[in-house]
């Protein structure tokens, strides 16, 4: 995760970019999944799917001139001559970054991103999945369900557990209803021992009860974000299931456990990126102790299903 003094130097940076530029390097960052719409959103988008400054820093499409010109405004002398990855390495510096043992030379993350969403717009269109050509030829392609899946519940959560008041941040952008479809439903499950269960329909209607959950009943979500715990299928029609799994806090205590499933859909209506369709969410009462980890694909279709 980045540090505060990297988030800030990581949208001072960003600032500088043309807005072309910038939104067509958020659209690679987050693998289109959430809408960008002003260059706000952008730079806000790309610092919450960043996890460290030389993944931002060495990609294709930050050049060496917007490096040039933040070490220029911040009065850091380099030379004009100078190649990228020493401006990268000049930049981490000025950051505080340990760059111990990190490779600075520009890698192709940008294409090999660019080509691996657009397999993934085959999939979703029923397509046969393709080999995606990279430059390492031994390095099998990743799979793009789950990094779809991944990078969802990252941002999902961390926008969500923002708007808790017992955590004093800002929040990270606003948790409205242009990320779901109109129509959206959320059921909610919670046995504490009780069994309770609601349904809303309606982006307002469920935008406003998950976020009553962090900002009213002050809960934080923590997503068991290995292997087991986040999972992602692509359905031959378009739908997209991100099944999570993790522990619920408040304050210093661990209150239980939560499933949490959606279903992603992406929106011609808005530049074709993924929204959420229907999200289900149990939550009970356990032991911090009782990791969860999710079933299987067969149980995940059950589970998940709207």
């Amino acid at each position: 995760m980045l540090s505060e003094r990297e988030k800030n130097g990581c949208k001072d940076l960003l600032k500088l970019l043309p807005e072309d530029e910038l939104l067509s390097l958020a659209d690679t960052v987050t693998n289109r999944m959430i809408v960008v719409q002003s260059k706000n959103d952008a730079i806000q988008a790309i610092v919450t799917f960043t996890e460290n400054p030389q993944q931002l820093l060495k990609r294709k499409k930050m050049k060496r001139e917007h490096l040039f010109h933040y070490l220029a405004n911040s009065t850091t002398a380099v030379s004009a001559t100078a190649e990228k990855r020493i401006l990268v390495e000049t930049v981490m510096k000025l950051w505080g970054t340990n760059i111990a043992g990190v490779n600075l030379a520009e890698d192709d993350h940008d294409e090999v991103q660019d080509a691996n969403q657009a397999v993934h717009q085959q999939v979703v269109n029923g397509l046969a999945q393709q080999n995606i050509p990279a430059p390492n030829q031994d390095q099998p392609a990743p799979n793009q369900d789950q990094v779809l899946a991944e990078q969802f519940t990252g941002w999902f959560y961390t926008m969500l557990n923002s708007h808790n008041p017992t955590l004093g941040q800002t929040p990270t952008e606003e948790f409205g209803a242009s990320h779901f479809f109109t129509d959206c439903k959320l059921k909610l499950h919670c046995v504490t021992p009780d069994v309770i269960q609601e349904e809303f329909d309606s982006a307002p209607l469920v935008c406003q009860r998950l976020l009553a959950l962090v900002r009213e009943e002050c809960l934080i979500f923590n997503p068991n974000t290995g292997a087991n715990g986040v999972k992602g299928i692509t359905e031959p029609h378009g739908l997209v299931i991100v099944m999570v799994c993790g522990t619920i806090h408040k304050l210093n205590m661990c209150l239980g456990m939560f499933e949490q499933s959606f279903g992603l859909v992406r929106d011609p209506q808005a530049q074709n990126n993924w929204k959420i369709k229907f999200t289900n969410l149990k939550m009970q009462r356990g032991s911090e102790h009782q990791v969860q980890a999710l079933p299987g694909s067969s149980a995940m279709h059950a589970i998940a299903a709207p």
